[in-house]
């Protein structure tokens, strides 16, 4: 079961990155990923329900600027997007984590939180 929901996720936020930001993800470990020197931003979510757990994506930080600027369809150094770096990821996680609950079936039974944070 635990194999099907990380298959789901994959799935799920591949697409949504794809649809959305019109970038591509890759699988990979975790030690591929991360580089220590550089700073990340971890946007997370929690759901209650009978199933209940947090999701999270973490990016570089460089990142969000091309992530909203795509979403937005906007220059990436546009003053809109200096001012609140961080709410297009934030809106990538939220609409992953109604997908993955939606292909996972669980949207009448679970219920997502108000909205998603970049915790410090």
């Amino acid at each position: 079961m635990e194999q099907n929901r990380n298959d789901v996720l994959r799935g799920v936020f591949s697409s949504i990155l794809e649809n959305m930001a019109f970038m591509f993800a890759d699988a990979a470990e975790e030690e591929e990923i991360f580089d220590a020197g550089a700073p990340y931003v971890r946007a997370e979510m929690t759901f209650q329900g009978p199933t209940k757990g947090t999701i999270a994506i973490a990016v570089p930080e460089a990142m969000c600027p091309e992530l909203a600027g795509n979403i937005l369809g906007i220059d990436p150094e546009d003053e809109m997007i200096a001012a609140r770096p961080h709410d297009a990821l934030k809106e990538l996680l939220n609409v992953t984590c109604g997908n993955v609950l939606t292909a996972l079936e669980e949207t009448r039974r679970s219920s997502t939180s108000p909205c998603p944070k970049c915790p410090p």
